[in-house]
């Protein structure tokens, strides 16, 4: 077993922070991904908020079992996993803070392989690796980042060994940044602050934001799949006034950003496509969903933005636009064939 150690030679805690609400489908086996951990100095913190399902009895039987398990309860209904997150923070005692929602899956060494590179160099603060998406019964599907793995081994998949952490990506939305794939060091979360409980939907890819705006070099975007991640059917579709809000939070964020005095200067040459990605992603979004109006009307409103340079409209928006007025079954049609050529191109 590899464990990670303090200068005193003493393997470092893991607080694990686990937000849950009606999770009692699915915590046991997140519980138990965690239990299967080769790094095994941890503590699981269930921060529950307000279930009224049968989340709270599941946890206790491993409580019984594990007392590196503990469970908290939020005295009312929160309903922002921000908010539920920000309480795990302020009970975690953990060296390293790392993350994982009640539904997702981490795999066999993902607590080794992201301490490692903390522990390796005081110099980096947090380290994320990437998901790989499953439906609601563990099945693996086919979305996911937009990188293609070149390799397989018993943790997982890799990405290409060419690939580098490059902010960019980050920045301009080519790779999402999802928790469960994040550790980082407290002394970090003390100087970037909790999540910002007012945003709707975002609050994670701002937090990653506030890391690396901390410390440019020390945020370090791993190259390889370290957790699993459910989609659930009931997230695929949501009403119009979900994608306003999420929009508008969204583009609040590219407003803070690059308005930023420690954003570095190259990053300011990448602005135009860090905002028309909060229109292209929730655009193509909905049209795999079948929504096309809102699809149209969000490809419209990043016509309108003036941060938003035609040439790069006409390349990343102006497609969905498009689309947008096609039958549902010609997108899906496309959809797939885009798929297959992918498919062919990863084999080729």
């Amino acid at each position: 077993m590899n464990m990670p150690t303090s200068k005193q030679d003493s393997p470092l805690l893991i607080s694990i922070i686990m937000p849950a609400h009606n999770a009692g489908k699915f915590i046991a086996e997140s519980i138990d991904s965690i239990l299967a951990q080769s790094y095994e100095n941890w503590e699981l913190l269930v921060i529950d908020d307000y279930s009224t399902d049968d989340t709270a009895k599941v946890v206790a039987d491993y409580i019984n079992k594990d007392k590196r398990i503990q469970y908290h309860k939020a005295p009312e209904r929160i309903g922002s996993p921000a908010g539920v997150r920000n309480i795990g923070f302020k009970k975690a005692t953990g060296d390293l803070i790392a993350f994982l929602d009640a539904d997702d899956l981490y795999l066999p060494h993902t607590l080794d392989t992201l301490s490692s590179v903390l522990l390796a160099d005081s110099t980096k603060t947090a380290v994320f690796g990437f998901p790989i998406h499953m439906d609601e019964v563990g099945h693996p599907l086919e979305q996911g980042i937009s990188l293609v793995p070149d390799e397989t081994s018993s943790t997982g998949h890799h990405l290409p060994s060419n690939y580098h952490h490059d902010w960019v990506h980050i920045v301009t939305g080519d790779v999402t940044c999802l928790l469960p794939g994040l550790m980082m060091r407290k002394a970090t979360l003390d100087r970037v602050g909790y999540f910002n409980e007012e945003l709707c939907g975002p609050e994670d890819y701002e937090f990653f934001l506030r890391l690396f705006l901390d410390n440019f070099k020390g945020a370090v975007c791993l190259p390889a799949y370290v957790y699993r991640y459910r989609v659930h059917s009931a997230s695929l579709t949501k009403a119009p006034e979900h994608y306003e809000k999420l929009l508008t939070s969204n583009l609040k964020i590219m407003d803070w950003l690059f308005q930023h005095p420690l954003l570095p200067p190259e990053l300011q040459q990448v602005k135009s496509r860090a905002y028309i990605e909060c229109y292209r992603y929730l655009g193509r979004e909905r049209l795999i969903h079948n929504q096309p109006t809102i699809a149209r009307e969000l490809s419209i409103g990043a016509l309108r933005n003036p941060n938003i340079s035609f040439s790069t409209w006409a390349s990343t928006c102006m497609p969905i636009y498009l689309r947008s007025w096609l039958p549902s079954w010609a997108n899906n049609l496309a959809a797939q064939l885009r798929w297959r050529l992918r498919k062919h191109l990863q084999g080729s």
